[in-house]
């Protein structure tokens, strides 16, 4: 017969590792253990607790403490080493902004009802707890801990975090009413000046007193410009508003500066004033400074405030230069300055052309033409002919053209055959109305028409268009070459196409020709066809 085992009596330490096991749910389950006595169930709770407190799960502990009915009451610990065992298990991060949750709110707010308030005060001032947690951690407590108690806690929190956290602490102390320490914190951030600390010191001393405002505003000025602004050189665009708020400190009240400091200030507001501070600041020499120390991130409101005060140093073409590039390199850029249209001068394009390289063809062409500049204009379309890697007939005719050039010109004239030869092999199946139009022909070019107008009247490979050279021909008020083509249309089309044609184009010679053919051609009255096709005007 098998011996009988002795039976295994539970203690804490069961509990423990069967947290660490993950099994402590078996033995809470049916009301814990309820075959066991009350002195090891009591243990088991007892060592769960204590087990999930050495893990961290502090939050889990409290729950099961005092949410959890009959198994909270089997809980055995003593007071003094559950909270000894909860301040072990609590992390500074827990209470962290991004890490918080309303689990870890929930449990705090239970710890203060199950009158563990104490507790809470003393994690509040715990090493590397967040400032704001601790704050509101306090919060909770005042009530049970008294108002003294409270104000001790801040004022230690305030104290651990001035050197590190001086804004933080500062509004600590203003909710204890220290004026004290505020005080002496205020001369400490004056003493060691930065400029990111300007805006809270700006708006501490606008909210005091009188008799004390204009005191500290004249420290918190001095103090500005005495720090090395350089180091905190503030990107523009979400607008920074140093300079603007600084320049209005002294103005608004009063403040005297010396010599040195003047120019400090201006200098100041160079380095930290948005362009949209400009109107307001009523100075020549800041704006102009702020206009050479911007130039390069605000070039519109650099140049405005060039032309403002007729500036002509050499910051005025390059800051010209980059509105145009900036402009997509449109020669007629133009933006609002104070309601009124501000553009780049002539004199000023000069100089933005002289910078851009001969081998930017389009930017140089574009300034040309604004310039009137009509041997860059005559250099790029020859360029546009004679380079393959820029060849582009349409533009060098019509640069040449608008160059001035001899319409005699060799060169132009082969530019004309080459795009002639190419709009009529394109075309050579259209019809006689929707023929090749030539739309790149320039008024000015009257060889050019006369080529174009040969071209479709007489055609290529069998193909002409003389509906397409009576319209040119018309279009010039040229009576000779009118006829010849208005000839050329009643012989080599149906009369009745070219009556619709005629009748369209209100010509009263073609029309009454077509109109006799046709009433030759099918046996019927002209009276009849004009009845029926309304006649022409």
């Amino acid at each position: 017969m098998e011996p009988n085992k002795e039976k295994i009596i539970l203690d804490e330490n069961f509990g423990r590792i069967s947290v660490a096991l993950g099994l402590e749910d078996k033995l809470l389950k049916n009301g814990v253990l309820p075959e066991r006595t009350i002195q090891e169930r009591s243990a088991v709770v007892t060592g769960i607790v204590h087990g999930y407190l050495e893990k961290g799960h502090w939050q889990t502990a409290v729950d099961m403490i005092y949410k959890n009915g009959s198994v909270g009451l089997l809980y055995g610990g003593r007071k003094e080493e559950l909270e000894g065992l909860i301040k072990s298990a609590i992390k500074p991060e827990d209470f962290d902004k991004e890490n918080i949750s309303g689990y870890t709110v929930n449990s705090i707010e239970m710890l203060i009802k199950k009158k563990h308030a104490k507790l809470v005060y003393e994690i509040a001032l715990m090493k590397n707890m967040p400032v704001d947690a601790s704050s509101n951690l306090l919060a909770l407590t005042k009530k049970e801990v008294g108002v003294e108690l409270w104000r001790e806690g801040m004022s230690s929190i305030a104290m651990r975090v001035k050197d590190e956290q001086p804004i933080e602490a500062y509004s600590l102390f203003s909710r204890i009413n220290d004026h004290e320490a505020t005080n002496n914190l205020y001369q400490q951030l004056i003493t060691n000046f930065s400029l990111s600390n300007f805006g809270f010191l700006k708006e501490v001393a606008e909210k005091d007193d009188w008799s004390r405002k204009v005191e500290r505003l004249t420290s918190l000025v001095r103090a500005a410009l005495n720090a090395d602004y350089s180091k905190y050189k503030i990107e523009h665009g979400f607008g920074s508003r140093l300079g603007s708020d600084l320049y209005k400190i002294v103005s608004d009240n009063n403040i005297k500066l010396n010599v040195k400091h003047k120019k400090r200030m201006r200098e100041f507001v160079a380095f930290h004033a948005d362009y949209s501070d400009m109107d307001k600041i009523d100075d020549k020499n800041i704006q102009l400074l702020w206009a050479k120390r911007n130039c390069e991130s605000n070039p519109e409101t650099a140049y405005g405030i060039f032309l403002e005060q007729k500036y002509t140093g050499r910051e005025v073409i390059p800051t010209a230069h980059r509105i145009f590039d900036r402009g997509y390199k449109d020669v007629n850029i133009n933006w609002l300055r104070k309601g009124k249209r501000v553009e780049i001068l002539t004199k000023h394009l000069e100089g933005i052309f002289n910078r851009v390289p001969k081998s930017k063809l389009d930017q140089r062409e574009s300034l040309a033409r604004k310039l009137g500049n009509i041997s860059e204009l005559r250099r790029i379309g020859l360029i546009k002919w004679n380079n393959k890697n820029y060849r582009h007939p349409e533009k060098a005719y019509k640069l040449l053209i608008e160059s001035g050039i001899d319409i005699n010109d060799l060169t132009l004239d082969q530019i004309r055959a080459n795009l002639i030869e190419k709009e009529l092999e394109e075309h050579k199946k259209s019809t006689l109305i929707f023929g090749p139009s030539f739309y790149w022909l320039d008024k000015r070019d009257r060889i050019g028409y006369e080529r174009i107008y040969e071209a479709l009247l007489n055609g290529v490979n069998g193909n002409s268009w003389p509906g397409k050279a009576y319209e040119l021909s018309a279009s010039k008020g040229d009576i000779e070459r009118v006829t010849r083509a208005r000839e050329a249309v009643l012989e080599r089309n149906p009369a009745n196409r070219t009556l619709r044609f005629f009748k369209d184009a209100k010509d009263k010679i073609g029309y009454e020709a077509s109109l006799e053919k046709l009433s030759i051609e099918y046996n019927v009255p002209k009276e009849a066809i004009i009845s029926m096709t309304g006649g022409i005007s």
